[in-house]
């Protein structure tokens, strides 16, 4: 790759106004924006995460709050968020992301061979090709 072709690749990174992060998509770029608006900041501690999602796990794990706890000081915006798992805090904009998510709930995603946990079925069976791989080429004859 010529140097002239690095160059346009860098170019189309989306900037921060307020710190100058570039980031290589519009949407990652947008949801940086809410750690400089306050939006990803933890009311309890102080810490700043980079993700309204991350600050609600951090509330969930670090400082041990409920699904309700945590959705009443980080309220999920109705526009936004159509799909809600009821088992757990997540949601998604679309139901097709929900129904790969289910299937973490109902232990599909556990890999058998080391009990690792993953978020979809292909990123499960993904990892049992490549670390797997001499179990699954014994187990196929």
């Amino acid at each position: 790759m010529g140097k002239d072709s690095q160059m346009s690749i860098y170019a189309r990174h989306y900037p921060c106004e307020t710190c100058g992060q570039r980031y290589l998509h519009p949407i990652s770029l947008k949801l940086h924006r809410k750690a400089h608006e306050g939006l990803t900041t933890c009311q309890l501690c102080g810490r700043t995460l980079s993700m309204v999602a991350s600050l609600r796990a951090h509330l969930r794990t670090v400082h041990a709050l409920s699904v309700e706890e945590v959705h009443r000081l980080v309220p999920t915006l109705p526009r936004m968020v159509r799909y809600s798992c009821d088992q757990c805090d997540r949601s998604y904009k679309y139901k097709e992301s929900l129904y790969a998510h289910r299937k973490q709930h109902q232990g599909l995603t556990i890999c058998t061979l080391c009990h690792k946990t993953f978020a979809t079925v292909g990123q499960l069976n993904r990892h049992v090709r490549i670390k797997h791989t001499e179990l699954v080429a014994a187990a196929a004859f």
